[in-house]
Order: structure tokens, then sequence, then C-alpha cells
């Protein structure tokens, strides 16, 4: 009879273990990949801090740091700390973050190596300017 009950009782926290964890899953952010032969739109999402991601505040109409040098595989995420809503786009049109309401973020991946100037395309004057170099 104690035995029945243990076993019962581990596959009740089991149960409850995944009703809890499911939601959670569900709710994590989607990867942004940027190729650099596709636009892509990226989804405003709230900051993930994972390791290989670069943070740039966009704040007082500006973005900090504004110049960056990543790797090929490294990510960026945009943080609208700003009371306006910004959106960010490389110069020549090869990613486009979509639009970030205050207090959101979006974060674009970065595949091919390359100097890639961008801008905030709502509000004029906010501009920047990422180095993507190939690992050695």
């Amino acid at each position: 009879m104690i035995k029945k009950n243990w076993g019962i009782l581990t596959i009740c926290f089991l149960v409850v273990g995944l009703i809890l964890l499911i939601p959670w899953a569900i709710s994590k952010k989607p990867t942004i990949n940027f190729d650099k032969d596709q636009s892509i739109n990226a989804l405003s999402v709230p900051a993930d801090p994972l390791a290989n991601t670069y943070f740039v505040s966009i704040q007082n109409q500006q973005f900090t740091p504004s110049q960056l040098n990543i790797l090929v595989g490294q990510s960026i995420t945009f943080i609208n700390n700003d009371s306006t809503t910004h959106q960010i786009v490389s110069d020549t049109s090869e990613f486009n973050s979509g639009q970030i309401e205050p207090g959101m973020s979006a974060e674009i991946y970065f595949s091919d190596p390359g100097t890639y100037q961008f801008h905030c395309n709502l509000q004029s004057g906010i501009k920047g300017i990422v180095s993507v170099e190939t690992p050695q």
C-alpha cells in the first residue's frame, strides 16, 4: 500500500511539473535569424540575457553603444528604453527589426561577416554601425 502511494505521488508531481513547465516553454521568444540575402521583420519581445548577445539601449534618441564589433553567430538585442516607438533598419535594407514599442526589444542575429550601418526608420538622426567578423 505504501509503495502504491509513493508511485501515485511521484506521478502527481511529474504531471504538476509538466503543467507548470509547458506555459514557460511556449512563452520563450522566437530566434530571429539574419541572413545577408534576406530581409526580416523581428518581433518585439522582452530582452533575453543569453551569452553571445550584445545589448544596445535606445534612449534619449540615440543608440548606446552606437558602434559594436561582434563575431559571426552573435546577435544584438536592441532594447527600447525611450518613450517612443523605434524601428531598426540597416542602411542597405538587409535587416529590419519591425516596430519596437517602449519597454520592448528585438534581437538581430548575424550570420555573415561585414560592416552594417543601421538607423531608426521612425526617428531621424539615430544611427549606429556594427562590424561582424569571422571568429579566429
